[in-house]
């Protein structure tokens, strides 16, 4: 955690650098509507309910994932949703487990909540995968809450 802290010092948009220091398979996946949208497209209309992937290091991921009612589904449209961190021991028992990686076997979505005054505002989900069975656990959930909490507050959303 130490080591986070002064990569994000100062910086309005740390997420690139944060990348650098990955060492797993991982992903940002922004709220759709934090994104510029097209003069020719209805931003409304077309991209609510949906997180788009932002910066990431691995294979290719999923460019979009749906959140809207009755349709969203997977570990990140959960994890969104429910604004909480969800670990998963084997994704292929995961209900509705979307396999961007079919090495995937575990993961763990933690949700960016940017908290002003009293209000909470999703946007959007960090997103890791291991090749390995049950390879979160409660100790990188813990850790991994803190190092999204300092991405929040160092960006300018």
């Amino acid at each position: 955690m130490a080591s986070v802290q002064p990569a994000s010092d100062g910086l309005a948009t740390p997420i690139g650098h944060m990348i650098d220091h990955s060492f797993l398979p991982l992903g940002f996946y922004i709220d759709s509507n934090l994104f510029p949208s097209s003069r020719s497209i209805d931003r409304v209309s077309t991209h609510s309910s949906r997180l788009l992937l932002g910066p990431f290091c691995g294979k290719p991921a999923c460019q979009f994932i749906n959140t809207a009612p009755g349709k969203a589904r997977g570990v990140c449209a959960d994890a969104f949703l429910q604004r909480q961190t969800l670990v998963v021991p084997e994704v292929d028992k995961y209900p509705g487990h979307i396999a961007c990686d079919g090495e995937t076997k575990s993961e763990i979505a933690c949700p960016l909540v940017s908290r002003v005054g009293g209000d909470e505002i999703v946007l959007g989900v960090l997103d890791l995968d291991c090749l390995a069975l049950a390879g979160f656990d409660q100790e990188d959930k813990f850790g991994l809450e803190k190092i999204v909490a300092l991405i929040v507050a160092a960006c300018d959303w």
